[in-house]
């Protein structure tokens, strides 16, 4: 299964066993281990992938699928899997296709692998008041969610699906991005004020940065292609030159 062109699903219970030079007729007991081990890992693979919530969702649901599969049939499902894959995968596509119509078991993977990832940057934030750090209230919304919000939530009506800029009233909507989820139509208007940057500078990031210093840092970051944004948070990889450039600012 290909997931977005970016991740191929693996075959989960073959690819450590032979990875070892072993038959599975003389490493079945390490094999068994060696399953779990395998789905995990493709399961990371998985949501670390830049595959949409659904595809990823869907691999996952294949994977874990065919490893209870595989438990009860020796290995014979993904046997099966990568034949009807590389023969019938038309089949298999409506296979996909049907169950996602019916949504049948989407909201419970959903459910065990993304229920509580809208709370992260509340958490983040919450973390750094108790630490001292001054978080304006106009930058606290994420500590006031009661759920994750919609896609349709995060665009703002009033302008065009791909507005990226400022209001006539002033303020900074970035409709481009929160319709495609494209890293590269983020702004530091849009970033400059997650709990990354505090985590990083503390009270010295409003306190001591100007807002040309902080508009400055955060640009510079984008262009070093160091900003993930992810579930309503944002990460910034800060590697030597970023820090340089935040040093000298």
């Amino acid at each position: 299964m290909t997931i977005n062109s970016n991740y191929t699903l693996p075959r989960p219970q073959t690819d450590l066993a032979n990875g070892f030079g072993r038959s599975a007729s003389d490493a079945s007991t390490m094999q068994s281990g060696l399953q779990y081990v395998q789905t995990a890992y493709n399961v990371f693979e998985i949501l670390d992938s830049k595959a949409t919530e659904e595809e990823k969702i869907q691999g996952i649901r294949d994977t874990v699928g065919l490893a209870v599969a595989d438990a009860y049939t020796g290995g014979l499902a993904s046997q099966a899997y990568g034949l009807m894959e590389r023969y019938f995968p038309g089949v298999m596509e409506s296979i996909r296709e049907f169950d996602a119509k019916y949504n049948i078991g989407l909201k419970l993977l959903s459910s065990l692998f993304d229920t509580d990832r809208w709370k992260t940057e509340g958490n983040r934030l919450r973390d750094l008041i108790e630490k001292g750090v001054q978080i304006p209230e106009s930058l606290q919304g994420p500590m006031q969610l009661t759920r994750g919000r919609s896609k349709e939530e995060l665009i703002d009506p009033s302008v065009p699906p791909d507005f990226r800029g400022f209001t006539e009233d002033g303020r900074w909507v970035n409709n481009a991005f929160a319709v495609s989820r494209d890293e590269s139509l983020l702004a530091p208007e849009d970033i400059w004020g997650y709990a990354t940057f505090f985590e990083k500078f503390g009270n010295d990031w409003l306190g001591t940065f100007s807002e040309e210093k902080r508009r400055a840092i955060a640009q510079r970051a984008l262009d070093l292609g160091l900003v993930r944004e992810h579930h309503g948070t944002i990460d910034v990889t800060w590697s030597p030159e970023l820090e340089e450039f935040a040093r000298t600012a």
